[in-house]
């Protein structure tokens, strides 16, 4: 029997969006595992440029790197009971989540 993936919400802090971000989220889109949803914390409003219903934004205003953290997690799915972190100029393995599980 095929064990059930958990559903991990992947957070990614940043200022404003660029090529290094656009980058981060399309490397996400190609992992492996596939029982995520990716959540942008920008200072401010972004247009999301992925046509992807797995990803959320949520503005947090000029807030740290712990604060945009804390607030991806509230923004998370309420079946969300894993996060995983990731720097927005930073490319995750393919294999980044499934290794995890």
């Amino acid at each position: 029997m095929e064990r059930k993936m958990p559903l991990i919400s992947i957070i990614i802090p940043f200022i404003s969006w660029d090529g290094y971000r656009e980058q981060c989220v399309s490397k996400c889109l190609k992992m492996d595992y596939r029982n995520f949803e990716i959540i942008l914390v920008p200072d401010t409003e972004i247009k999301n440029p992925f046509k992807d219903k797995r990803i959320k934004i949520a503005v947090s205003g000029k807030k740290n790197i712990p604060q945009k953290r804390n607030i991806g997690i509230k923004k998370a799915a309420k079946s969300s009971r894993y996060f995983a972190f990731i720097d927005s100029d930073a490319y995750p393995r393919k294999d980044w989540l499934s290794k995890a599980f």
